[in-house]
């Protein structure tokens, strides 16, 4: 009879605690409207990503990426390890597929947006487009910018 009643409110414990609001100060650059105000985040994790192509639309698996801030601050990580920058091939084998990270959570985005200019070189053919995002006070979010660089001829 005590077994009736014990497993649901064990049951309804673990929800509540699975429940529990997590604040991410990650990418936090603008602070909520009041000090008493909380923000509920996810625990994702946001990456945003471009595809590097040919003018013939075949895959690029060698662009060298530069990422740069309006005032001209680098982005883009120049060693292993390195902390708030992106690797633009990461650690995934995402590259392989031409595809290269040119956003994260990690990097700290202002809530009214900022746009970040990449630059994909390869083979002596580059491409530069702008890119804007902005940060929700969670995430990071795209707000324009192509998903796929073509080099030029």
């Amino acid at each position: 009879m005590i077994a009736r009643f014990v497993a649901p409110l064990a049951a309804s414990l673990v929800l509540a605690a699975c429940a529990a609001p997590v604040t991410s100060p990650v990418a936090e650059t603008t602070p909520p409207a009041s000090s008493d105000s909380t923000q509920v985040c996810t625990m994702e994790y946001r990456s945003y990503a471009v595809r590097v192509q040919t003018a013939s639309g075949q895959p690029v698996t060698d662009a060298r990426l530069a990422i740069r801030r309006s005032d001209g601050t680098d982005l883009a990580c120049t060693a292993d390890g390195q902390q708030g920058c992106v690797a633009p091939r990461g650690d995934r084998p995402s590259s392989a597929l031409s595809t290269y990270t040119v956003m994260t959570d990690g990097i700290p985005i202002s809530r009214s947006g900022e746009n970040i200019t990449v630059t994909a070189t390869s083979d002596g053919k580059s491409v530069v487009s702008v890119f804007r995002f902005q940060n929700d006070g969670c995430h990071v979010r795209k707000v324009s910018g192509p998903d796929v660089l073509t080099l030029g001829d």
